[in-house]
Parts: C-alpha cells; structure tokens; sequence
C-alpha cells in the first residue's frame, strides 16, 4: 500500500504546482 500511498502523494504534487495557491485544495484526508 505504500506505493499507492506515493503515488497519491505525487499526483497531489503535481496538482499544487500547475494550479495556482488557493485555486484548489485537496484534503490530505481524502488522499
């Protein structure tokens, strides 16, 4: 499970760098 656990953490990464602060918040609970 900790590869799935990475990958989220990556997508989430790479969601925080293309959008600008603020324009989008995902809870790192639902991750």
């Amino acid at each position: 499970m900790q590869e799935s656990k990475e990958q989220k953490t990556i997508h989430y990464n790479l969601i925080t760098q293309s959008l600008p602060n603020g324009m989008f918040w995902v809870p790192l609970d639902f991750l």
